[in-house]
């Protein structure tokens, strides 16, 4: 059953009207609906930098111990007592 206009020709919804003109809470429903991808951007950042971090630490420490095996720092004794 369609709805009926009101004397107005508006929709029988006119008791509605009032919440669609209030615009109270209108930042919080703003900020509610934007919030979420504004966070997984901001932890997906943060999370590729720990991820860079730790493959600039990882390959610092190996450029270290190659050349320590190099030169001979490093020799199998010293080695097997730092594993």
């Amino acid at each position: 059953m369609p709805r009926q206009p009101s004397a107005a020709g508006r929709p029988a919804l006119a008791p509605f009207g009032r919440f669609r003109r209030d615009r109270k809470g209108v930042a919080a429903v703003e900020f509610a609906i934007l919030a979420i991808p504004f966070f997984v951007t901001v932890f997906a950042i943060v999370e590729t930098s720990l991820v860079f971090l730790a493959e600039l630490t990882l390959d610092q420490s190996v450029d270290r111990v190659a050349r320590k095996v190099r030169t001979g720092e490093l020799e199998r004794k010293g080695a097997d007592e730092a594993a």
